[in-house]
């Protein structure tokens, strides 16, 4: 008799919840492998429909496997790509949405509760699905290809619960292997080195950017996951010495603690070369800014653990357009919207990877573009705003509204791919909304890091719209100092004041709408920054997750709260 190591589950009352796995787990057999039981086929699964669909895949998921495998034609096909293979790569998402309705029991079930449609003839004839409307609402089985959980090879990815619990997410062995090899290639392309070293600062444990990132990256060069341990850090940087070409991998904010205890321990930052890998959350070129004094590159990846890890990533043109977003309204204005003054990351994918749509609320919506996800992810709505762009048709823009920005940007043609660009703003509910202006954490983060000698003494920060005795609400910028950092009230309020000065000064060159505000009403749109000493008044509150948390709502600070200022 023929066993899989695979588990298939018939009927509701069989099927695990999100607590732990089902009790006939256990059913084995001699040699030890989970045995299915009998069944009967599954609908559709031989049709000619089905081969059909199944058929146009094939080919363009063929081409990118073999792509992926070979660090050279990947880069000749990133760097070579046509605008027109768009309508092939959307092709290509809908039959994937197509097998997926014939072999996932939770999406078929999806699709019959939402508006008919018989024929689902275009990729946005199939609805959107969300964490809510769909992970949430199917047991884990019933979200996998033909209602089974494959046990063997199959890695369980925890989110870290930033707006939400933890939910855990399971990946199959053939898609961590694409990821892998994806996140490898894109390191080779953006940080050359035939001696790199790897310290992987990410948590790690469950969280999808831990182990995932340590692995994919062994097949560069070498890895040693420190977590994000400062002391581990240092001493592993003193120990190999500056022989080697250092990769860091980290959140934001740990890369800007590590350079600043380096440069507290004298770190000879002359005799080493240091990259940075950012991802989780967005960067500003305030930030990059100070990281690069010390840093010789820093690029972010854009990744998230309801879909897959590495789904976009910066490049060197891509930093380079939004220095000019940041210096230039009209292109900002012709790229992202008349009333635009946000400056958003700018990353570039794959569509054949990753089809990528921008629905009428601006919210990224995504289709994994292949066939190895074990639970596929049909234009997954994740709740970040963006917008997309053809490599093409930015040229265009450029072109018109700085002209000859050629010869003026830096010399990065033979390193400049030819990918759609994503521009991103975010998840969509992390502002502040303050007399009908909207603040964002990287507009503040600007005004935070403009001067390096305040920079430094920052651990973190987080917004909040204070109610004043009097009732009258105030945004306030609540900033933690570094451990051990005890400052005399007289520079206190020079710090205090200096950043309420320059966070004033960049929201009011941004936007619009907080200008229109303060010259309307300069008193009531002042912009309050509080300091705290390490782990006191705001920051005692519990973060969920692992990442910093940028917006604190219905805090209301006490006369007696430990506060610096």
């Amino acid at each position: 008799m023929t066993t899989r190591s695979a588990l298939i589950y018939r009927n509701p009352e069989d099927l695990p919840d999100f607590s732990g796995l089902p009790e006939n787990l256990s059913t084995r057999n001699s040699a030890g492998a989970v045995t299915e039981r009998p069944r009967s086929r599954s609908p559709g699964r031989f049709s000619l429909v089905f081969l059909w669909f199944k058929g146009l895949t094939l080919p363009a998921a063929g081409i990118m496997k073999l792509a992926r495998s070979s660090y050279r034609l990947w880069r000749i096909l990133a760097r070579g790509y046509l605008t027109p293979l768009a309508v092939l790569a959307r092709f290509n998402a809908w039959a994937v949405a197509h097998i997926a309705q014939r072999t996932v029991p939770a999406y078929r079930e999806f699709l019959k509760k939402q508006e008919p449609a018989a024929w689902r003839l275009s990729l946005t004839s199939f609805p959107e699905t969300d964490k809510e409307n769909y992970a949430k609402a199917s047991p884990w089985a019933l979200r996998c290809r033909r209602g089974r959980i494959q046990v063997r090879g199959t890695t369980i990815d925890e989110s870290s619960g930033a707006s939400d619990k933890p939910f855990n997410w399971l990946r199959s062995q053939q898609e961590m292997k694409d990821i892998d090899v994806k996140i490898a290639n894109y390191v080779r392309f953006e940080f050359p080195s035939q001696k790199l070293l790897t310290l992987n600062a990410f948590s790690l444990g469950a969280w999808s950017a831990g182990i995932n990132v340590s692995r994919a990256l062994t097949r560069v060069g070498m890895v040693k996951s420190t977590g994000p341990d400062l002391d581990c850090l240092v001493s592993t940087l003193q120990l190999f010495g500056p022989g080697f070409d250092y990769l860091i991998t980290a959140y934001p904010p740990f890369l800007k603690k590590l350079c600043d205890e380096l440069d507290r321990r004298g770190f000879p930052w002359k005799d080493y070369t240091l990259y940075g890998l950012v991802a989780g959350e967005p960067i500003t070129e305030a930030l990059r800014d100070y990281l690069e004094r010390r840093f010789k590159k820093i690029r972010s990846a854009y990744g998230a653990s309801d879909l897959q890890i590495a789904i976009a990533g910066e490049s060197d043109f891509t930093v380079w357009l939004r220095r000019q977003l940041r210096d230039h309204s009209e292109l900002r204005h012709a790229l992202l919207g008349a009333r635009e003054d946000r400056i958003p990351m700018i990353f570039q994918y794959n569509p054949f990877e990753h089809f990528i749509e921008i629905n009428d609320s601006s919210d990224v919506v995504i289709t994994v573009n292949n066939l190895s996800p074990l639970c596929p992810k049909i234009r997954y709505n994740i709740g970040d705003e963006g917008r997309v762009h053809s490599f093409k048709e930015v040229m265009r823009i450029l072109q018109t509204q700085i002209p000859g920005w050629k010869e003026k940007a830096p010399r990065f043609k033979p390193h400049i791919l030819k990918l759609p660009l994503l521009f991103l703003f975010g998840r969509n509910d992390s502002s502040l909304s303050y007399m009908g202006a909207n603040i964002n954490p990287q507009d503040v983060e600007y005004g935070l890091y403009r001067d390096e000698k305040f920079a430094w003494r920052i651990e973190s920060f987080c917004l909040s719209l204070d109610e004043s005795p009097e009732l009258t609400p105030s945004p306030t910028v609540n900033i933690q100092l570094r451990q051990g950092i005890r400052l005399p009230g007289e520079e206190l309020h020079r710090m205090k004041d200096f950043l309420e000065s320059a966070i004033l000064d960049h929201l009011c060159r941004v936007s619009r709408d907080f200008n229109q505000a303060f010259r309307e009403d300069p008193e009531g749109s002042r912009i309050q920054v509080r300091i705290f000493s390490f782990g006191t008044g705001i920051f005692t509150l519990p973060t969920p997750g692992i990442k910093n948390r940028y917006l604190i709502r219905g805090f209301r600070p006490q006369e007696n709260t430990p506060e610096s200022s």
